[in-house]
């Protein structure tokens, strides 16, 4: 049997945010994965330097950041997709307009237009909390855009053609991203890179709205037991939640090991 391609979310998926933890159980299904010759990657909208150091740790091939905008192998980019700085003065006039503020996410540091009791407690799970800099011009590529209000019709209308804002499952806010981009479409860039037949299958594990697309497009989505109901509904398999030992469980159904 060829290898699969076997692709995580981190948050909630592989690692308890508030727990601070992977389950034991994900250690010992990874490296049984690993054993049985597939390949792991990771696909997550956190840049690299965000991503927690026990998750660093795990034998991972590649990973998919900024929930897509970037696709790294070791310190190689093999590909990378910043958004325009014209367009994000443009939302920032728009935000600044209804007292909204933003967080910038670049491949080496976060920063945030202003800090807030509201985005404070946006970063009490997991994040470290960013600094606060109006200046957006020396900060390096931008990859994602973080907004920290769920009152966004109006400004996602007007950017509709432009941006796309998926929304946060645990509190209000979005991510924002330019049209197009997702954990999916890095995929498929990355898979530009490797000789794609050389997997028997690729398997996607995910709980949140930005997994939708990759678990649509994955051989076998799995959705996590805590998962969003949509992603749920869109997921060829729904697992066990992470607490419960979701991965090892998925993995020992679909007879990965």
């Amino acid at each position: 049997m060829k290898p699969h391609l076997i692709i995580f979310d981190i948050d909630e998926t592989l690692y308890i945010n508030h727990e601070s933890r992977i389950p034991e159980s994900t250690f010992e299904a990874i490296d049984k994965l690993k054993k049985a010759g597939h390949t792991i990657a990771i696909a997550t909208g956190r840049s690299f330097y965000a991503i927690m150091d026990e998750v660093k740790q795990l034998p991972i091939d590649f990973y998919i950041l900024a929930n897509g905008q970037l696709v790294m192998r070791d310190d190689e980019v093999i590909y990378e997709n910043a958004i325009e700085m014209e367009l994000i003065r443009e939302l920032m006039v728009d935000t600044e307009a209804v007292g909204i503020h933003l967080g910038f996410n670049t491949a080496t540091h976060s920063f945030l237009t202003a800090l807030t009791d509201e985005i404070r407690d946006s970063f009490s799970s997991g994040y470290t909390l960013p600094k606060v800099s109006q200046d957006i011009e020396n900060q390096g590529s931008i990859y994602q855009i973080w907004y920290f209000s769920g009152e966004y019709t109006e400004i996602s209308e007007k950017f509709k053609d432009r941006l796309r804002f998926i929304p946060w499952i645990w509190n209000g806010g979005a991510d924002i991203l330019p049209i197009g981009v997702s954990k999916a479409f890095a995929l498929t860039k990355m898979l530009e890179v490797l000789d794609d037949d050389i997997y028997e299958k690729t398997v996607f594990f995910g709980d949140g709205i930005n997994d939708i697309e990759l678990i649509e497009m994955a051989d076998i989505g799995v959705a996590m037991g805590n998962a969003a109901e949509p992603v749920k509904e869109v997921a060829d398999f729904v697992t066990k939640n992470i607490e419960d030992d979701g991965v090892y469980y998925a993995c020992e159904q679909l007879g990965l090991f």
